[in-house]
């Protein structure tokens, strides 16, 4: 085999690799929207971004690999490589992983249900005490003031409708 058909097993080889990779990633996606719950939109913005990353990152790797070469049967070994995860590890892979991480959340829940509770009521104190900290400014200095303001403009008025009244 020349030098030439090696490189080009390898580049077939490596791109395997990188479309088994991708699904893994994937795949974690998906984990994570069986474990935490996604809205249609989100899942969208997830897939985009996904998307759009994994071209660049198979562009830039192809890119160098490559010399700027783009070929056919790279595409191909990568949808091979992830079609290959897909069909042999990934149902377990990501059963597994969703099972774990379901317990990881159901035994962190319930500290994190008493944490949300706790900061709940501390937002709700430090809302209080700065409503409570800004009344008793204004009656200190503010409202004071005001109040002596709007007597002197009202008794300001009154002056200037009596001269015109006579």
């Amino acid at each position: 085999m020349s030098a030439y058909m090696g490189r080009e097993l390898v580049l077939f080889m490596n791109s395997l690799w990188y479309g088994a990779v991708l699904m893994m990633l994937y795949d974690g996606l998906r984990i994570l929207r069986r474990v935490f719950s996604h809205s249609a939109l989100l899942v969208g913005v997830e897939d985009l971004v996904f998307w759009i990353g994994s071209s660049f990152f198979l562009f830039t790797v192809f890119f160098q690999e490559n010399s700027g070469i783009l070929r056919i049967y790279l595409f191909v070994g990568v949808g091979v490589g992830a079609l290959a995860w897909h069909f042999s590890l990934s149902r377990f892979f990501v059963e597994v992983l969703v099972k774990i991480l379901r317990k990881i959340k159901e035994i962190l829940g319930i500290p994190m249900r008493k944490a949300v509770i706790l900061a709940k009521r501390l937002k709700f104190w430090i809302s209080r005490c700065r409503i409570s900290l800004y009344a008793k400014y204004c009656k200190d200095r503010g409202a004071e003031y005001g109040q002596k303001k709007k007597i002197r403009k009202r008794a300001e008025h009154k002056k200037k409708t009596a001269k015109r009244a006579e």
